[in-house]
């Protein structure tokens, strides 16, 4: 068969895309509806009732699994010259085998992804009563699908299939599969269940993330001595910063003994779904720190620093913002909190003369700007200096009214204002009055101020 060549009048070859031990595949064209498909073609020499029976069993296996992880058989027929042909969904994207032959490893998180798929579609086959026997990276396909693989799983030809009394379809003591991925039991040729295809799939996975199969031999004979007596070596050995759990459940998967290894299909399954949800979790708490690629964030330039605030005016501007508004509890919060340094700038006032003490609030370095003088300070405060002003004013008088020898420098020397007529002796040249008689026999009869 070559390119150009017709099979049953519709179908057109259009090229070989892989050839096996049981027959040769070709890309091709369905004429009537212009639809891409993929033919098998059984092998000339392969036309034994034996290989003809298992052609015959795969078209029908795949076509009852009814699963989206199993390639679609389409149609089956028979050539002129007597091959058997199978028509069957044409797949897009590569096979395991040529993804890893072409990048060596796969990160745990695809290798969790395909096998959870895989292991799916076993599901289905297993509950079919269908044993594969024969899985292997060149029989699953990786179709794309968005951002992610979808798996297929190919090649029914050497499955078992349960209630099947075909004579001569295994015969006593003969090995089918590939022996690299075969279980212990299988590669025995005793007695095997779905538990076989599940070994199978742990070694996929140990060959994905490890980049070799756990047994290696010159011959095949050697081969299958390690693969039933020997132990592999340890997956953290050969990749130390694999998951512990991830590395327990594939080793577990490859146990000599079924009756080790997980039940069934669905509970590997199960046992890696979880393990990739606990994963998605901490995923999820390190996207709050690190980007989607587990790396650090750049750094990004810092914002231009805004310009400055324009300098207070000296004049108040209306406005109509409350924002704006100059918020007088919040000064006498700032008044109340430092009260302290308000007592201290009230004393050294009082001793700087009137010039000082009536000098304005905005050239002290408690400045709230367009505040009157002494709107700062607590009202029960002013009223407590309007009275002791008070007070020393009329002590003065009566002082001077009694005729006191104090020097009047010394009597208002705190008095900001002091009337002229009380100080005219020493300030225009003349001697003060002396006060009558009378006048200090009076001021001696008033009871002494309090």
């Amino acid at each position: 068969m070559k390119a150009g060549d017709r099979i049953d009048e519709r179908y057109e070859l259009l090229r070989s895309i892989g050839e096996g031990g049981m027959g040769e595949v070709f890309e091709a064209l369905n004429t009537r509806i212009g639809k891409r498909v993929a033919i098998k073609v059984l092998q000339p020499h392969n036309q034994d009732e034996e290989m003809v029976q298992r052609f015959e069993q795969e078209a029908r296996a795949a076509a009852k699994v009814g699963s989206s992880h199993i390639v679609d058989v389409l149609d089956l027929g028979d050539l002129p010259d007597g091959r058997n042909f199978i028509v069957m969904e044409y797949l897009e994207g590569e096979s395991l085998a040529d993804r890893l032959e072409r990048v060596e490893k796969l990160d745990v998180m695809s290798v969790a992804r395909i096998a959870i798929q895989l292991l799916d579609g076993l599901a289905k086959v297993h509950a079919q009563g269908i044993i594969h026997r024969d899985l292997k990276p060149a029989n699953v396909h990786l179709v794309p699908s968005g951002d992610e693989d979808f798996v297929k799983i190919l090649d029914f030809g050497v499955c078992k299939i349960s209630g099947n009394t075909a004579a001569g379809m295994t015969r006593p003591g003969s090995m089918l599969g590939t022996p690299a991925y075969m279980a212990p039991e299988q590669v025995e040729s005793t007695k095997i269940d779905g538990r076989a295809d599940l070994y199978a799939v742990g070694v996929m996975m140990y060959r994905a993330l490890s980049g070799t199969t756990p047994f290696q031999g010159a011959t095949i004979l050697q081969m299958i001595a390690k693969i039933t007596d020997g132990e592999p070596q340890p997956l953290a050995e050969l990749v130390p910063d694999v998951d512990a759990d991830m590395a327990a459940m594939i080793m577990k998967a490859m146990q000599k003994k079924a009756d080790d290894r997980f039940g069934d299909a669905t509970e590997f399954r199960d046992a890696i779904t979880t393990w990739l949800k606990k994963q998605r979790r901490v995923d999820r708490l390190l996207a709050e720190f690190l980007d989607v690629d587990g790396h650090e964030p750049e750094p990004t330039a810092s914002p231009s620093p805004p310009p400055p605030p324009p300098p207070p005016s000296s004049r108040r501007q209306p406005t109509s913002d409350p924002s704006l508004r100059p918020n007088t509890k919040r000064m006498d919060l700032v008044v109340e909190e430092n009260e302290e340094e308000v007592d201290t700038e009230r004393e050294r006032n009082e001793r700087n003369d009137a010039a000082t003490i009536d000098e304005p609030r905005g050239n002290s370095r408690h400045h709230w700007p367009n505040v009157p003088p002494f709107a700062h300070l607590p009202r029960a405060m002013l009223y407590a200096m309007a009275g002791g002003f008070s007070l020393l004013v009329i002590g003065v008088v009566v002082t001077l009214a009694a005729g006191n020898d104090e020097p009047p420098n010394a009597r208002v020397r705190h008095e900001p204002t002091v009337s002229v007529e009380s100080l005219d002796g020493p300030l225009l040249g003349k001697s003060p009055p002396v006060p009558s008689a009378s006048a200090s026999a009076a001021v001696k009869k008033r009871p002494p101020h309090r």
